[in-house]
């Protein structure tokens, strides 16, 4: 089990056009734009933040996020010692006063980060040794990762990882009937065209991506990444049965 947490108590309160507030599950905290789910904290299983687990082993130095939400991965970057400055750009002065409302109310330090109001989309001429993006929602991948690419050309950073880099990672495996390793690791990213995703030199994060891929299956209580890994393994699945109709 790879373990991250998010440092914060979340409270119910509203902010212009986004409320935060407990959903069906009372262990889940949600982020409503306008009574639309935006995206949530689970308590039981911590999911949300374990995504972020791959980012934290890469912080260091200066790191740039793109999408504040609810501050998961910015805090957790606030507590790593190889971390000197946290830059966040966010599009929405709502979602950075509910941050800084819950921020307040858990008395957290947030003297490394940087709030910057601005579209992450048009992010260019900085430097910085991290760089993750994750301002996406429901983005086809193909938008996802042109966006992540331009970023990581028109920025100097050292290293680039984004949200959902997770989920695209396991439909390209799934699609190309891989088992996940560093060969088909760099054969992912040499697909994405992404020239500065990390190299990985240690074999447990082979397994943290394992446990990902068994995240968004059982554990994700948001459809999104649930519904396109299943959405692969079952074209896949097809595809084999289609093939060995075509044998016989």
């Amino acid at each position: 089990m790879f373990e991250v947490k998010s440092p914060l108590t979340y409270y119910p309160m509203t902010v212009g056009d986004y409320t935060l507030k407990h959903t069906k599950q009372k262990s889940s905290f949600g982020l409503f734009e306008k009574n639309a789910p935006w995206m949530g904290y689970n308590y039981d299983n911590h999911w949300q933040a374990r995504e972020f687990y791959f980012e934290l082993q890469l912080a260091k130095g200066v790191c740039i996020t793109t999408g504040l939400g609810l501050g998961i991965l910015q805090t957790n970057l606030c507590l790593n010692d190889d971390v000197s400055k946290v830059i966040v750009y966010e599009k929405s002065n709502d979602v950075v006063d509910i941050f800084h409302k819950t921020i307040e109310k858990n008395n957290f330090d947030i003297s490394k980060i940087e709030i910057r109001i601005g579209d992450a989309d048009s992010l260019a001429n900085e430097k910085c040794d991290c760089l993750f993006p994750d301002h996406f929602d429901s983005e086809p991948e193909e938008h996802v990762v042109r966006v992540v690419k331009e970023l990581s050309e028109n920025n100097q950073a050292g290293v680039v990882w984004y949200w959902p880099a997770g989920v695209h990672l396991h439909k390209f495996l799934i699609s190309k009937e891989l088992e996940i390793n560093n060969d088909s690791y760099e054969k992912w990213k040499k697909h994405t065209g992404i020239t500065n995703l990390p190299n990985i030199t240690d074999d447990s994060v082979f397994d943290y991506f394992k446990e990902l891929k068994n995240i968004y299956q059982n554990d994700a209580d948001a459809p999104g990444p649930k519904l396109e890994i299943n959405y692969v393994e079952k074209t896949v699945e097809r595809r084999k049965k289609l093939q060995g109709l075509y044998k016989k």
